[in-house]
């Protein structure tokens, strides 16, 4: 009878410690090298192991960071509108936003220009930003918006607010509603690397178009999820007339 495979083995053991509490302190477990060296064998055999324990979701490695205990998925609802901030508030974690850069677009995008209802003249923003739930990088968002109305905020409150809250106040404008469209992909390698994630990683994608009071799109944005971090939810209503 073949033996069942040593990583396999492994996994089990590593799994019931998790499940006991062992790392519960740092919320990481020991690096590739030490696991190897604590059950004698090769680093490859370790790697395996832990894969299997990602699939199960129990685990995610973080690029130059080790691996983490995963902690509950982050929910992304879309049945209301509002800031990822505020999204992130409600679920009581705790949000962290990295500026990355911000820059002035010298190439039209047609697709950019599209979605925001703009002319081919209009000068516009590309705002990127890394926001991070509880320690762990989760979406890497380019947010577009016109230089004129990016040249009435506070560039600094970008790492500390939220964009709907700083058009409300510092622009005056009402946020109304937004289309978004959310489809898997395979990570393009930049979003990968600031996510911490294997070039290749399945991802999720959204395009959210928020428009004004007088349906004036404002804010195009663009976020990369990793695949394995996000769970989105809705709530759904028969419609009137369908079992007629």
């Amino acid at each position: 009878m073949k033996s069942r495979p040593k990583y396999l083995t492994i996994a089990d053991e590593i799994h019931a410690r998790i499940l006991g509490g062992e790392f519960a302190g740092e919320g990481k477990l020991p690096t590739q090298k030490d696991l190897a060296s604590e059950y004698g064998v090769a680093v490859l055999t370790i790697k395996q192991a832990l894969a299997e324990l990602q699939n199960e979701g129990l685990i995610s490695g973080v690029r130059g960071s080790g691996t983490f205990i995963s902690t509950d998925a982050f929910r992304y609802q879309i049945k209301f509108l509002s800031s990822f901030a505020d999204e992130v508030s409600s679920q009581h974690r705790e949000l962290t936003t990295e500026l990355l850069q911000v820059v002035s677009v010298q190439e039209n995008d047609p697709d950019v220009i599209q979605q925001l209802g703009i002319t081919r003249t209009t000068s516009y923003v590309c705002i990127w930003r890394l926001r991070s739930i509880d320690g762990v990088p989760l979406i890497l968002q380019r947010s577009f918006i016109t230089k004129k109305l990016f040249g009435q905020l506070d560039q600094a409150e970008l790492r500390e607010k939220s964009l709907y809250s700083m058009l409300t106040q510092a622009a005056g404008i009402t946020i109304s509603r937004a289309s978004e469209t959310i489809r898997a992909i395979t990570l393009p390698e930049y979003a990968a690397k600031h996510l911490g994630q294997l070039a290749g990683s399945v991802g999720l994608f959204s395009v959210r178009v928020t428009k004004d009071e007088n349906d004036k799109p404002v804010v195009l944005d663009y976020a990369y999820f990793p695949g394995d971090s996000a769970v989105i939810e809705s709530e759904r209503f028969v419609r009137r007339g369908s079992h007629e």
